[in-house]
């Protein structure tokens, strides 16, 4: 059993395999209200160095500075802003 380096979860030697040739991930970040930690989240996933990433954003009808930082990102992610409906909706 080894850990993959990119999550913290463990593999088999078998699903080392399947990892190393992993092509595409999609990140999904739920937001509520956390403007000072968004960048650092979404900036991370943006980084992320497993095939293709595509991040997405799903912000939760917050009353901080969560949509201008998430819209600062253009196209480089998926948003999704609806009304404060909690993070099961998220």
């Amino acid at each position: 059993m080894t850990a993959c380096p990119e999550f913290t979860a463990w593999a088999t030697d078998e699903q080392d395999e399947e990892h190393a040739t992993m092509s595409s991930v999609t990140i999904v970040i739920c937001n509520y209200n956390y403007a000072a930690y968004l960048r650092g989240a979404i900036d991370s996933a943006l980084t992320q160095s497993v095939g293709t990433t595509a991040v997405t954003v799903i912000d939760d009808g917050s009353t901080d500075d969560s949509r201008e930082i998430i819209q600062s990102y253009g196209d480089r992610v998926t948003s999704v802003f609806q009304e404060n409906r909690g993070q099961v909706a998220a």
